[in-house]
Order: C-alpha cells, then sequence, then structure tokens
C-alpha cells in the first residue's frame, strides 16, 4: 500500500451473505482501491460457507467479522460499530455482490475534499441494462461523523432497511454526485430487492411509519395498492 495515501482515510465495509460466487472479485476490487482497512460483515448460512476461506485466502489483512443477527440492518450496523474503533475518518460500502470500478475511492476522497461541506458523495453505477444514478450503499463515500448522525439501520426492516436510511442521508445533506459509473451492481436472483412484491409491500410498510410513526408496520400492507413503492418519499 503506498504510504499516506488519501483513499487510506476510509475504512471499507464489505457486506456479505451466501455471495462465495461473487465475493472474489468484489474484494478484489476492493484491494485495488486502497482503502485503510477492510471490514468483511458476514452472515453465516451453514457449516459450508466459504467466506472465511475466501477472505483469508484473498484479504488476509481484513477483519471478518461474524453476524449472527439475519437481515441485512444488523450487519450493516455491525460493519459501523467496527468501522468507528479504527477512527477513520471516512467510511464506505462494497456489497459481496457489487464491484468497485477503478479510482473509485480515489475519485470520491477527491471531491469530498474540493466540495464545501460536502457529508458524503455518490458515483453512478452500471446494472445489465443501463447506467444510473448511484443511490445505493456501494457508491456511497461518507465522512464518519455523517454516518453517526443519520445512525443505525432500521431493523425493522429487511428490503427496505438501505431505503430507509439513504432517505434519512439525502434529507440531512444532499451528496456530492458523481456522474462517472463507478461501481457495477450485482444482479441476480438472491437479491434482496429481486422478489419486487415483498419489496413493495416493505416500501408500503415503510411509507406507512413516515405519515404515522407509531404506526404497525406490519398492518395492512396492501391498503394501497396503486401507490408508486419507487415514488420519491421525500
Amino acid at each position: 500500500m503506498t504510504p499516506h495515501s488519501p483513499t487510506e482515510s476510509a475504512v471499507a465495509m464489505v457486506i456479505c451473505r451466501d455471495a462465495a460466487a461473487t465475493l472474489p472479485a468484489t474484494l478484489a476490487s476492493v484491494l485495488a482501491e486502497r482503502p485503510g482497512a477492510i471490514i468483511v460483515a458476514w452472515t453465516p448460512v451453514g457449516a459450508a460457507d466459504a467466506t472465511p476461506a475466501i477472505v483469508q485466502r484473498l484479504a488476509p489483512e481484513a477483519e471478518l467479522l461474524r453476524v449472527e443477527t439475519p437481515g441485512i440492518a444488523a450487519a450493516r450496523n455491525a460493519a459501523v460499530a467496527a468501522a468507528l474503533a479504527r477512527g477513520k475518518p471516512l467510511m464506505a460500502w462494497c456489497d459481496a455482490d457489487d464491484r468497485w470500478l477503478p479510482g473509485k475511492l480515489a475519485a470520491q476522497v477527491k471531491v469530498l475534499a474540493a466540495t464545501e461541506g460536502a457529508q458524503w458523495s455518490v458515483t453512478a453505477l452500471a446494472k445489465p441494462d443501463g447506467t444510473f444514478p448511484g443511490f445505493t450503499p456501494s457508491t456511497c463515500l461518507l465522512r464518519t461523523e455523517f454516518v453517526e448522525a443519520v445512525g443505525p439501520w432500521d431493523t425493522r426492516f429487511h428490503l427496505a432497511a438501505d431505503h430507509d436510511w439513504m432517505v434519512r442521508a439525502r434529507r440531512l445533506a444532499a451528496p456530492a454526485e458523481l456522474d462517472a459509473v463507478l461501481v457495477e451492481k450485482g444482479i441476480h436472483a438472491g437479491n434482496a430487492s429481486h422478489d419486487r412484491l415483498a419489496y413493495r409491500r416493505e416500501l408500503m410498510r415503510w411509507a406507512r411509519l413516515q405519515s404515522t410513526p407509531n404506526a404497525n408496520p406490519d398492518a395492512n400492507p396492501d391498503a394501497n395498492p396503486d401507490a408508486n413503492p419507487d415514488a420519491n418519499p421525500d
């Protein structure tokens, strides 16, 4: 690792569950960006789970964090807690089915330094059907104090947990956006949002809590079947 590289100011957090097929490419892409530390938050799926062996072989310097509580929210919260202990000023995620593209981390470190008051940055991302604005965790680089200000992921949600956190982040501060495509999104049947009906129902529960914070998020999820789950909640 190049001494005093600006990217060393970031902790990279890889979120992993049942991802043996894609994790090697993800780790390679993260290592190439030279973060100051790597944390792999791993939710085990059985005795045959190959994640520990893959991490030991490809990124032995990474901290492998076993997360027994199921769900993306628990894994992200555990990773953030471990990252805070590293004392780095920046944090970034790369989910274990995504890939950072060359120059991703350095470009975002640069834009945060050059943009007055910027608390976080996002890049564009590539999917099989085109390129899109990157409002998903793998595209983010964030100041550590901003992550703390947004708060933990809501463990009441599984499919909508990332959506909820990103909306709260955007309400606190607009990100510095990079038009460059610097993340490749993995799309496969195991994606958390692949089940569109389940995702839509959970977003409806999330939306209900925005208007009625004390409501039961599991009550009558189809009360408004014509609502658009992809509408901007702001």
